[in-house]
C-alpha cells in the first residue's frame, strides 16, 4: 500500500514538472477610428517573458512569447449594444525558430450600462482558431467561446475637459467548444487591475497588475504569469475630422 501511495506521488510530481510560473510584461496599442455608428479597433500587443527560467529541468528562455494583432469592425446599434467580426493573428514565441502561428476570425456582441458608480461592459465572443500544427503543417479548427467583463470608474477629474485620472479593470474566461484542442473545457483565464490617464478627448494610458493563467498542452500543463502592463489607447471620429 505504502509503495502504491509514493508511486502515486511521484507521478503526480511528474505531471506538475512542466508547469510553469513566472513574473512577466506586458505592453499594448489600440487605435479606435470612429465613423459614426460605425467602429474599426485596431489592437497591438506584446508579451515578454524578461528572464531565462528553468523548471524541473525545462528550459525557458527570455523573450518574447507572445505577440497579437486583433482588428475589430463593429457596429453600434445603440449606446447599451456593440455588434463585432473581426480577425486576430498571433504568433507564439515570435523570434524563436519553433514560433507558431494562429489566425482566429470571430464574431462578438457587446451590452455596456452603468451600475452605481462603475460603468460596466459585459462581452461575449465566438471564436474559430486555426492553429498551426508543425508535425503536418496544418491549421486545424477548434470553436471556442470568450466571455469579459470590463469596469471603468473615473476616481478625480482634473478639468471641465476630458483630463482625468480613472480605475480600469476587467475578468476575462476562455472555453473550448469543440475541434482539435479540445483538451479542456475551461482553458485559459485572464484579469488585470490598473489606473489609467486620460489627457484628451483622443488619448489615454493605463498602468496595471494582470494575470494570465492557460493549460498549454493535453498533458494539463499550465503557465501561469504575473505582469506588469502598460496599455496606450488613441481614438479618431474620422466624420468630424477630430479627435472624439
Amino acid at each position: 500500500m505504502k509503495i502504491h501511495f509514493i508511486i502515486i506521488l511521484l507521478f503526480c510530481f511528474e505531471i506538475q514538472a512542466q508547469d510553469i510560473k513566472f513574473l512577466g510584461w506586458y505592453q499594448s496599442y489600440s487605435q479606435i477610428n470612429q465613423f459614426h455608428k460605425f467602429e474599426w479597433k485596431f489592437n497591438f500587443s506584446n508579451t515578454i517573458n524578461p528572464k531565462n527560467h528553468q523548471f524541473e529541468g525545462l528550459q525557458y528562455s527570455a523573450g518574447n512569447i507572445r505577440l497579437q494583432i486583433v482588428n475589430t469592425f463593429s457596429y453600434r446599434k445603440n449606446r447599451h449594444f456593440c455588434y463585432s467580426i473581426g480577425l486576430h493573428f498571433q504568433r507564439n514565441f515570435t523570434f524563436d525558430h519553433n514560433y507558431s502561428n494562429e489566425f482566429r476570425p470571430f464574431e462578438q456582441i457587446e451590452y455596456k450600462h452603468e451600475w452605481k458608480s462603475l460603468k460596466l461592459t459585459h462581452m461575449l465572443r465566438l471564436n474559430q482558431r486555426f492553429m498551426e500544427n508543425k508535425i503536418d503543417n496544418s491549421y486545424p479548427l477548434t470553436w471556442t467561446i470568450q466571455y469579459k467583463t470590463s469596469l471603468n470608474r473615473i476616481l478625480k477629474d482634473f478639468s471641465e475637459g476630458h483630463q482625468h485620472l480613472y480605475l480600469t479593470g476587467f475578468s476575462e474566461e476562455y472555453f473550448t467548444l469543440f475541434g482539435a484542442q479540445n483538451y479542456a473545457f475551461f482553458y485559459e483565464y485572464w484579469a488585470f487591475l490598473g489606473v489609467g490617464y486620460q489627457w484628451a478627448d483622443w488619448g489615454r494610458l493605463e498602468l496595471g497588475l494582470g494575470h494570465e493563467y492557460l493549460l498549454r498542452n493535453a498533458k494539463r500543463d499550465i503557465r501561469s504569469i504575473t505582469y506588469v502592463g502598460l496599455n496606450l489607447i488613441t481614438q479618431i471620429n474620422w466624420l468630424t475630422h477630430k479627435t472624439s
